[in-house]
């Protein structure tokens, strides 16, 4: 997960995947965002298994915040 402050407002924060286009969420302050994109995540690996899709046997998860400038 990579977590990037807003421009407009620091201590919301956007949440994307690495490597899994499409996910994309948010949340005020680091611990809201990493949830919501947890949440973003499970829903993303819930609809693979409603279409049938195969979802990875094995799922790592890193996390990196990108600081404001």
């Amino acid at each position: 997960m990579v977590l990037e402050p807003g421009e407009d407002d620091p201590a919301w924060y956007t949440v994307t995947v690495e490597g899994v286009p499409g996910i994309v969420s948010q949340g005020k302050g680091l611990t809201e965002a990493i949830a919501n994109g947890f949440e973003a995540i499970s829903a993303f690996l819930g609809s693979l298994a409603k279409d049938g899709i195969e979802a990875p046997a094995r799922l790592t998860v890193k996390t990196k915040v990108l600081r404001a400038a």
